[in-house]
């Protein structure tokens, strides 16, 4: 009998390696299963936290929904605002020096991700084109797992529309068109609000939020990191987190932009 206890204790610390691996494994699973499902008990429980407390924002079920309603003046000042510069955002595209990174006619993005949760690694390309005011984005985003040999792709296409009346900074409105795949296809409508700030050259700050939507679940897509900018080149250390629900792929970034 004895014989047999390494066999046995070797079986044993495999078994429990596997079990190991497997708790940390399939991150990209999880995230997908958060696009499909729906979770009304949260988001009750979540509203009476909100209606219990006597502010102006009780009908919200979230802090962003909260923070938007309550700032509801601004969707419709901004709005305004970024339409009457338009003209100064035209003058400014005409006058800019080839390669500054404000109100670019085109700018390419590669960017490497390490995700903190599991063993997973995110890559995404990123493509901008346009003059002044008007502009086009495209991203392809690919996430790969290892134990277990998991991935899955985004695709997203927006119309872009920026405002930038000074050369160190530049704001925009972005709506289009998002789409996860994995073991199904999951599609949605998008919306995201570039900033940039470059007011201390040649160091500046880059911030992209989004937001999608999939079947009444909201994916939050947040982005930034402090960029260095030299002429036609833009390196950018950051973070980028993606949410849906209380499902998170987030980690920090390296960008690296090419930009004309």
């Amino acid at each position: 009998m004895k014989r047999h206890r390494p066999a046995t204790a070797a079986a044993l610390v495999a078994i429990l390696l596997l079990h190991a691996v497997g708790v940390r494994a399939g991150e990209l699973g999880d995230f997908e299963k958060g696009l499909e499902s729906h979770h009304d008990d949260d988001v009750s429980s979540q509203r009476r936290s909100y209606e219990d407390s006597d502010s102006d924002t009780a009908d919200c079920s979230t802090f962003f929904e909260c923070l938007f309603a309550s700032s509801w003046w601004m969707w419709l000042v901004v709005p305004g605002a970024m339409v009457a510069a338009a003209p100064l955002t035209l003058y400014q595209a005409e006058h800019r020096e080839a390669g500054d990174p404000a109100l670019p006619f085109v700018r390419v993005d590669d960017t490497y991700q390490r995700l903190i949760h599991g063993n997973v690694n995110g890559y995404s390309a990123r493509a901008e084109a346009g003059f002044g005011p008007a502009a086009v984005v495209f991203e392809w985003l690919r996430y790969w797992e290892h134990g277990p040999t998991d991935r899955m792709d985004a695709w997203s296409a927006a119309a872009l529309y920026r405002v930038s009346t000074d050369p160190r900074y530049s704001l925009g409105v972005s709506a289009g068109y998002r789409r996860f795949d994995r073991e199904r296809d999951h599609e949605g409508f998008e919306l995201g609000t570039p900033l940039a700030l470059y007011a201390w050259d040649p160091v500046g700050f880059e911030f992209e939020p989004r937001w999608s939507w999939f079947a009444g679940n909201v994916v939050q897509d947040y982005r930034g990191g402090i960029a260095l900018h030299l002429p036609f080149v833009t390196v950018r250390p950051g973070y980028r987190l993606l949410r849906v629900d209380r499902l998170t792929l987030d980690g920090p970034e390296i960008d690296v932009a090419l930009l004309w």
